[in-house]
């Protein structure tokens, strides 16, 4: 990544009767080749963890038009984590009694929740957007892109971290590096281009023996990387209905598969598009954020004939368009929230 030749120039420099260790999150070809040249005999201990994903993680994946997406985000967020909102007339967490701005280091929440949630998204124009759409429907929110200034960068995490947002919206090349142990909740608002990738995410959560949720949103332009999500993963894909065996889901094991019930999204689309049409910000950063998901859709990679002829078989079963199994006690309970427009219908 434009190091190499410093690299050399330190390790012509050092001693040869050394000992030497590379540790790297992944093996490719050109760091090969650079770890040939700069170690003597070396062992490799390779952690295969990109095979495979924690016992303990739990994992739900929502079919949704892509119109449908952010109020099915907002769905997930108030329906199944049920994160917390801020009451908006409340005075900010930076702010003492008397009306001074307090220290960074005297701002302190309560940490991390069961409901702390991780986003990710395509592009640093979603996470803009998401971050600025979750705040005016009260959600305490932090966002991360590559970009970001890492003085803001930084604050953002932390206050993550500390629980003072519940919320984190990051791309993935922010999210490299980003360690939160108890982390409970990852979201994927965009679906991951690649298997690894999605391992990659979900590895945020459900870490050392702590039980985890990846909830994904599935539009008809991520079937053919679901497809092949599924063969990576070897496991199986259940949803509602003469397929689901008695003995319910096994959200660990196996690939829950589902929409959302629609009273929850309709309510929750109309919602939106008040919010966005009545704001400038919202709608320009809206604007912004869709040119950049076609941008990302073109240059994310096609698939195989084979995936996406499986593709287009899984969504003809009736599988696509019946409620997730996660949501179907809740839609038959009649669960209901109102208080932005969402609800389970």
């Amino acid at each position: 990544m434009g190091f190499e030749a410093q690299l050399t120039e330190i390790l012509h420099k050092l001693p040869q009767s050394r000992q030497t260790l590379l540790f790297s999150a992944t093996l490719p070809a050109s760091l090969v080749e650079f770890a040939k040249a700069g170690l003597q005999d070396p062992l490799l201990i390779r952690l295969d963890l990109d095979s495979r994903i924690s016992e303990d993680l739990e994992t739900a994946f929502f079919t949704i038009k892509p119109v449908e997406k952010e109020a099915g985000l907002l769905y997930l967020l108030q329906e199944v984590i049920k994160v917390p909102i801020v009451d908006p007339n409340a005075p900010s967490e930076s702010q003492s009694t008397n009306g001074k701005k307090r220290k960074r280091n005297e701002s302190k929440g309560g940490g991390i929740t069961p409901q702390s949630t991780l986003i990710f998204v395509s592009t640093k124009h979603q996470a803009e957007f998401i971050s600025t759409l979750l705040r005016r429907a009260n959600y305490p929110v932090s966002h991360v892109y590559g970009s970001l200034d890492q003085v803001a960068r930084r604050e953002n995490v932390d206050s993550f971290r500390s629980g003072l947002t519940s919320i984190l919206v990051v791309t993935d090349v922010a999210a490299r590096g980003i360690d939160i142990p108890i982390l409970s909740n990852v979201i994927n608002y965009d679906f991951p281009a690649e298997p690894k990738i999605f391992v990659h995410r979900v590895g945020r959560t459900a870490r050392a023996g702590q039980r985890g949720w990846a909830y994904s949103l599935v539009t008809s332009h991520d079937a053919p990387y679901f497809c092949e999500l599924i063969d990576f993963l070897g496991r199986r894909v259940v949803w509602n209905g003469a397929q689901l065996r008695q003995g319910g889901v096994s959200y660990s094991r196996e690939l829950a598969l589902g929409t959302i019930p629609r009273g929850g999204l309709e309510r929750t689309m109309e919602w939106i598009e008040n919010v966005v049409r009545e704001s400038n910000e919202l709608s320009a950063l809206k604007s912004v954020a869709l040119k950049g998901d076609k941008l990302y859709l073109k240059t994310r990679g096609g698939q195989t004939g084979e995936m996406v002829k499986k593709a287009k078989a899984l969504m003809q079963e009736e599988g696509w368009r019946l409620v997730n199994p996660l949501l179907g006690i809740r839609c038959f309970k009649g669960l209901s929230n109102d208080s932005y427009g969402g609800g389970t219908g």
